[in-house]
């Protein structure tokens, strides 16, 4: 039997896990029908859901674009709609990739790129960077936001590791026969 590619389950899998867990856990749903209206919204903008904090750390790096360019949105519900719809399309692309890196691993190896090993040095500097900004962050603000602020942190612990790996040991790139 023929299993199916990581590189086209992961992404739909995250991807409905993200629209089930922001569709229950966001405090703006019920008011996104009333989108242009002027309406208070002050009590959803302290604290996230845990859900929703599931959601967006899991998918941070997919998370982190749009919430950089929209958070400049002049209304806070508009924003957060247009965040979460630009998470989700681009939730497939990022573990497309995922998926493709878990397909090659098992595969057999061959020729290791120099160039590749280099390029690794600005991954390990921004996770390095990011690792100490989510810990500072989490151990600052520890009753805001907790699994979002940990989630972002093994995000990138894990990004450390790749980039040690792939600086140590070089990429591996697939043999084709």
């Amino acid at each position: 039997m023929r299993r199916i590619p990581y590189r086209i389950v992961l992404p739909v899998i995250q991807l409905a896990l993200y629209l089930v867990l922001v569709w229950y856990g966001c405090c703006f749903r019920p008011l996104w029908r009333f989108l242009g209206q002027d309406i208070g919204t002050d009590w959803c903008l302290s604290y996230r859901s845990v859900a929703e904090q599931i959601a967006i750390g899991i998918n941070m790096p997919a998370e982190l674009p749009p919430a950089l360019i929209l958070n400049s949105s002049d209304s806070r519900l508009a924003g957060e709609l247009a965040e979460h719809v630009a998470t989700a399309l681009l939730i497939p692309v990022l573990w497309f990739f995922i998926g493709r890196v878990f397909d090659q691993r098992s595969t057999v190896a061959a020729k290791r790129s120099v160039v590749a090993r280099w390029s690794a040095f600005p991954l390990l500097a921004l996770s390095t960077l990011v690792t100490v900004a989510a810990t500072a962050s989490l151990i600052r603000h520890i009753e805001y936001e907790p699994v979002l602020h940990a989630l972002i942190l093994a995000w990138a612990i894990g990004g450390i590791m790749v980039s040690v790996r792939q600086i140590h040991h070089g990429p591996v790139r697939v043999a084709t026969n």
